[in-house]
């Protein structure tokens, strides 16, 4: 047979062997083997989830309790007190007892002004925020569920492959072995082989340990068994050549100056400075006003007679500008018939150094939002910066992983050649073997490095992920809105 035909049939089988270790084209692992909404319902599991969840109804509680139209109180009293002489018709001895009267005292939140209303707005912009965090949790937690699986899922791959390279150390030294004994080989050679097994052997005991810590640290972090939603392959050397020849290359979100304006202006970060300075702005005015003439306007109407004493009391003034209302009823102590209807007007101005100087800090600290916004700003803008350089440096050491996978699979090449010549041993043939796969290992990890680079980009960007499995986990997400 010539050298040609031996070549095509080395390359031939090459092939065969790529494709049954692919497992006869089955998708790559772990996505299609995750469902999106049992991960779901791992990840809300996780304590950062429970904590938004808690945190989130406590704001919309306070937030319904400051929203509300009209709050108020009803009170009333008894007293009793016990003579022990008579003082005289008037005063007999023994108990008197009396009952205080019925009172209805109401604020009525009806301005869209004032501190009531200050405290309101402050109340449901927790609450929107609150709403923001717990989605973001959720997020956060389904994308850290997800790595966490592919982890477990290469370091299943690499613990197949450790175990592959303890049993050809395990050949290679009983080889070694067979040719000291025959006199061939050295004491040298013989425990070189034997060092190289028992480091096969450490490395094999290392990854199990790290495959049994990440499951831990699943199981604690979510409170769930990984189990019920992921199972290592039944071949994980075959799901990781399927994988590394499905990998395919996918170039960061492109973007222009205005896409990062817009980024920055809508992320969290400038949204918080932002609603500081509001609430700043917001404060300076209720410190002038506080600071200034005030006015109050009060209205009383007294009814008295046989069923007793009933009041009705308004009133208002320019620091709340919200009105109140009392309605006071004493049936206990019936009195002459009667009408009294009383007006009241007062001024009031507050002056000395406490009032302008809650005015001149109002005053600072509005300065000082603004230029936590401007360093917000600039922080947010190196952050996407940081971000879309990472995702370009992640894509080209994917690329670089990528050169290396494809020169270990011309080398296997070479060796099969070789190996149908008689040239290799088949012990060198199984560690080209090997050697292929730590290279469609480390590509994968290099894949996984881009993955989650080019999707905190994406996210950074409020773009949907281009990688479709995760973005159908997030898809069946439960999203909070405002």
């Amino acid at each position: 047979m010539s050298r040609l035909p031996r070549t095509a049939a080395a390359l031939l089988a090459l092939l065969t062997w790529a494709a049954a270790m692919a497992t006869d084209g089955d998708p790559p692992r772990p996505w299609v083997a995750l469902d999106p909404s049992r991960v779901r319902a791992v990840a809300d599991g996780a304590g950062g989830v429970t904590l938004a969840a808690l945190q989130a109804e406590r704001a919309r509680l306070a937030a319904t309790a400051a929203g509300a139209v009209v709050s108020g109180s009803v009170r009333t009293g008894a007293d009793a007190s016990w003579r022990a002489t008579d003082a005289g018709p008037s005063a007999p001895a023994g108990w008197d007892t009396g009952l205080g009267a019925i009172t209805l005292s109401t604020q009525w939140y009806v301005v869209p002004a004032g501190p009531t209303h200050d405290a309101a707005q402050r109340a449901a912009r927790s609450y929107g925020l609150a709403l923001d965090a717990l989605a973001e949790a959720r997020r956060d937690a389904l994308l850290d569920a997800l790595d966490r699986i592919v982890t477990l899922e290469r370091l299943s791959a690499q613990e197949a492959l450790a175990a592959a390279r303890l049993d050809l150390a395990e050949r290679i030294r009983a080889a070694v072995a067979g040719q000291a004994a025959a006199g061939t080989a050295g004491p040298a050679a013989l425990a070189d082989a034997e060092l190289a097994r028992f480091q096969a052997e450490g490395d094999l005991l290392s990854v199990r340990h790290d495959v049994d810590a990440a499951r831990r640290a699943f199981e604690r972090a979510f409170g769930a068994e990984v189990d019920q939603l992921w199972r290592p392959a039944a071949d994980p050397l075959a799901a990781l050549m399927a994988a590394a020849a499905a990998s395919e290359a996918a170039a960061p979100p492109a973007h222009t100056p205005a896409d990062l304006e817009a980024a920055i202006a809508t992320g969290a970060r400038v949204a918080d400075a932002t609603r500081a300075l509001d609430d700043a702005v917001v404060a300076l005015g209720r410190a002038r006003r506080d600071a200034g003439v005030s006015v109050s306007l009060s209205a009383r109407v007294v009814n008295t007679g046989d069923a007793g004493r009933l009041t009705l009391g308004a009133g208002w003034d320019t620091r709340s500008l919200q009105p109140s209302a009392e309605l006071a009823y004493d049936p206990w102590n019936p009195a002459a018939a009667q009408t009294t209807a009383t007006l009241g007007a007062s001024l009031s101005w507050s002056f000395g150094g406490g009032s302008a100087t809650s005015v001149a800090q109002a005053e600072l600290d509005e300065a000082l939002a603004v230029e936590r916004l401007q360093q917000a700003w600039s922080a947010a803008a190196l952050e996407l910066e940081n971000l879309a350089r990472a995702a370009d440096q992640a894509g080209r050491a994917r690329d670089v992983a990528l050169e290396r996978y494809a020169a270990r699979l011309a080398n296997l090449a070479s060796v099969r050649v070789r190996a149908e010549l008689g040239a290799v041993s088949p012990l060198d043939l199984r560690r080209a073997e090997l050697d292929a796969l730590d290279a469609a290992l480390a590509l994968l990890r290099a894949d996984d490095q881009a993955r989650t680079a080019r999707l905190r980009l994406e996210l950074a960007l409020g773009r949907t992920p281009t990688f479709d499995p995760i973005a159908a986990a997030l898809a069946a997400a439960p999203t909070e809105v405002r």
